[in-house]
């Protein structure tokens, strides 16, 4: 790849997901959503997002994961100092033009964006889920939903609201439709869940959302405890109602969950799971996902896999803030 004063920009891909490469031969209306340093967001007529991505951010369900670039790219600002929102959006064969970005899609290999569910449902214990919980409560940085993955801090954690702490306002909004989705899920009632789902998406600041990111945590707990028919029928019934509700890039997210896919920290994770390898690292990696985002959902995660997964149908829903 090279940089040049005059010339432009251009880039290599290296992976691909099945999602972006349909997108990238099948998207008309092509045109920037959102701009970072490392990753730039596209979105069609449709609304299908797809994203470029560079290390140090890894491959995706709707990604393509560019060789990692040179200094001087970086120091320009990467994609949010090279480009503007309005620039043009062009193919040829082999390229993506952005503007003055040429990305070459020459020899590309395609990444798996689905996990070993059937893996993970055998090899994750109730012991390697109170691991999990123990480095969330340990890791997560302040203002995330982790509260709503650990039952002792769930049973201490006051129901007032100190005035204009908005994390905490959060916390507590969160908490019921919470309780909701983990009561509705245990009983397999696409009511319940639906109406929770409702409730919270779009709940919370950032480009994905709070509540968004807790159902995507419970949605990857659901693949992780119930045949793949299961999980597909009653992920799809919640994003379903979600999706209006809350941004793009949610939505992107959270329609390739209901469909069994996760981004790389997670298939990290769960490999290490599987690999009975140690999985403090690849735990805090999730949890530094975004600002809160990782934690966010890897407390949705943990509190629908502990009701699903040990068999909690019999017994009370857990006990979430009110």
């Amino acid at each position: 790849m090279r940089l040049g004063k005059r010339g432009p920009t251009v880039l290599d891909g290296v992976l691909i997901s099945p999602q972006a490469r349909q997108w990238l031969g099948a998207a008309r209306g092509r045109r920037i959503h959102s701009l970072y340093q490392n990753a730039i967001n596209l979105i069609d007529e449709q609304g299908k997002l797809f994203s470029i991505v560079m290390p140090p951010l890894g491959p995706g369900p709707f990604a393509l994961l560019l060789r990692p670039a040179p200094n001087h790219f970086q120091r320009a600002g990467g994609f949010a100092g090279l480009l503007d929102l309005d620039v043009p959006v062009r193919t040829r064969p082999g390229v993506l033009e952005l503007g003055s970005i040429q990305v070459r899609l020459t020899d590309l290999q395609t990444w798996a964006p689905r996990p070993n569910w059937v893996g993970l449902r055998t090899s994750l214990t109730p012991a390697t889920v109170e691991h999990l919980g123990q480095l969330l409560q340990q890791h997560a940085p302040p203002g995330s939903l982790a509260p709503l993955a650990d039952e002792a801090a769930r049973s201490s954690w006051s129901e007032s609201v100190p005035g204009g702490d908005l994390p905490a306002a959060l916390l507590h909004t969160i908490a019921g439709p919470a309780r909701q989705l983990l009561s509705g899920l245990i009983r397999s009632d696409r009511g319940q869940i639906c109406g929770a789902a409702s409730k919270l998406a779009g709940l919370g600041g950032g480009v994905t959302p709070a509540g968004d990111d807790f159902l995507l945590g419970a949605i990857h707990a659901l693949w992780a405890s119930r045949d793949a028919e299961t999980a597909e029928d009653l992920s799809s019934a919640a994003v379903k109602i979600a999706s209006p509700r809350t941004t793009a890039v949610s939505v992107a997210w959270l329609w390739a969950a209901a469909s069994g896919e996760a981004a790389h920290e997670w298939h990290a994770l769960f490999e290490a799971v599987t690999q009975e390898l140690p999985i403090d690292h690849a735990t805090r990696r999730l949890i530094q996902r975004g600002h809160t985002s990782g934690a966010d959902a890897l407390a949705g995660f943990l509190a629908v896999w502990r009701e699903l997964a040990l068999g909690a149908a019999a017994s009370q829903p857990m006990a979430l803030p009110s």
